[in-house]
């Protein structure tokens, strides 16, 4: 199978907006001789923070000398990206024999995209023999594809928000419930240090499963030096230790982190001290504050909900220094984009709105006319390029240039980037 051949039986199909059937991926993982019984697991659920999360476990674990699966969502720029080993992409070859294993397999039922992508990360990180897997939830935790795992070495709970309340439930703790639904019986439990009432749902569900659950202490934090240049935090007996992510919000991350893997050791993972510091220092994760330029600065961040954007607005102090900037934004439509556009007109001299590639998309125009009604100079670009260097010819060297949004859009943005670098 060429690409575009892949691409379109990926997509030819549906986008399951509702609770997953798990016998649905029980029959199509039977067909293809159960890979995902063959593999060890470090599950990350939450609604925030699961990416950068799904990273520094990888860098970490790598520094120890582990052959590493990650299996993360979305992709920024092609499907490849979702499904890494040590932090190196599958290749064409391997996932046209793998889409064409599933293809070639009769099933009762017509299977989703996010099943079919999960079954292509079970099958990959099996035909490697990879030593662990980051295995990222999807949508959730109960019934995501990724929950058919029957154990996991450890299951990780990062900060949960309100989100896709119409699958999720409209409460944090309907939501808490469902992303819970990860942690399995007689399991290791490390969670972020949430909400009360988030909190005690992870505490109910880890008592009537028998788990061992860990709330990680975010007091324990000392943070030395917050910025874009340098980031360095001491947590417990870790001292100066150098971050790779940016954002204060990162420090509470690499400390679940952290704890996560203190309880690996304990189950007999040969990680030392030296393998947490390297791997927090070389982490890398895509559209997380990510520095494309620095004269003018442009930073490219995928904040797409108000937990996140939250986050962006708490680092934009530090990195404006009393300046406005030049923001390009879109979002999809069942996105709380109000929320987010309220969050950022105090930091916004302007914004370039785009059209994110998705049938979700809210409207380039929409979104500008919204904004325009707040007091805000906006404007709208056909697609990310043009938006990009109206930005730069808009902006002078010490200005600061920050697009985000969807991470849909993130992948665009970051892809016609590249294009323009090259000319």
């Amino acid at each position: 199978m060429n690409k575009e051949e892949i691409i379109d039986f990926i997509e030819n199909r549906p986008w399951i907006r509702n609770k997953c059937r798990l016998d649905r991926m029980g029959e199509l993982l039977k067909a293809l001789d159960n890979p995902h019984k063959k593999l060890k697991y470090i599950h990350i659920a939450g609604s925030n923070g699961k990416g950068s999360a799904s990273a520094m476990f990888t860098s970490i674990l790598m520094a120890a000398g582990y052959k590493v699966g990650t299996f993360t969502s979305p992709h920024l720029i092609e499907y490849n990206e979702r499904f890494c080993i040590n932090n190196t992409p599958i290749n064409d070859e391997d996932l046209s024999l793998i889409v064409q294993k599933i293809k070639d397999v009769r099933l009762s039922f017509v299977p989703g995209v996010f099943e079919i992508l999960t079954t292509i990360a079970f099958v990959y990180f099996q035909m490697k023999k990879v030593d662990i897997v980051v295995l990222e939830v999807g949508l959730g935790g109960k019934y995501d594809a990724t929950n058919i795992i029957e154990k996991s070495e450890l299951s990780v709970l990062m900060n949960i928000g309100l989100e896709h309340t119409e699958i999720l439930g409209n409460t944090l703790e309907e939501i808490a419930s469902e992303k819970a639904g990860i942690i399995k019986r007689n399991g290791d439990v490390v969670a972020y240090d949430n909400k009360k009432e988030v909190s005690l749902v992870f505490k109910k569900v880890a008592k009537e499963k028998n788990a061992n659950i860990k709330i990680v202490d975010f007091n324990s934090i000392e943070i030395i030096n917050e910025g874009l240049n340098k980031q360095t935090f001491n947590y417990g007996k870790y001292k100066n230790v150098e971050l790779g992510l940016l954002g204060k919000h990162q420090f509470y991350n690499a400390s679940v982190v952290i704890e996560g893997i203190k309880i690996l050791v304990k189950k007999g993972y040969n990680i030392n001290d030296s393998n947490i510091i390297n791997g927090l220092k070389d982490v890398k994760w895509d559209a997380r504050l990510s520095i494309l330029n620095n004269k003018p600065l442009f930073i490219l961040d995928g904040a797409h909900n108000p937990q996140c954007a939250d986050a962006l607005k708490i680092s934009l102090p530090k990195i404006l220094r009393n300046k406005k900037a030049i923001m390009i934004y879109g979002s999809l439509k069942d996105k709380d984009y109000l929320s987010i556009i309220n969050m950022m007109l105090p930091y916004a001299k302007e914004f370039i709105c785009l059209t994110p590639n998705s049938s979700r998309a809210l409207k380039a125009s929409t979104l500008a006319s919204i904004i325009k009604k707040k007091g805000i100079k906006a404007c709208y670009c056909k697609n990310a390029y043009n938006a990009i260097l109206k930005a730069f010819n808009k902006a002078k060297d010490n200005d600061v240039i920050i697009a985000f949004g969807s991470l849909y859009l993130a992948g665009e943005i970051k892809d016609a980037f590249n294009k323009i670098k090259e000319i």
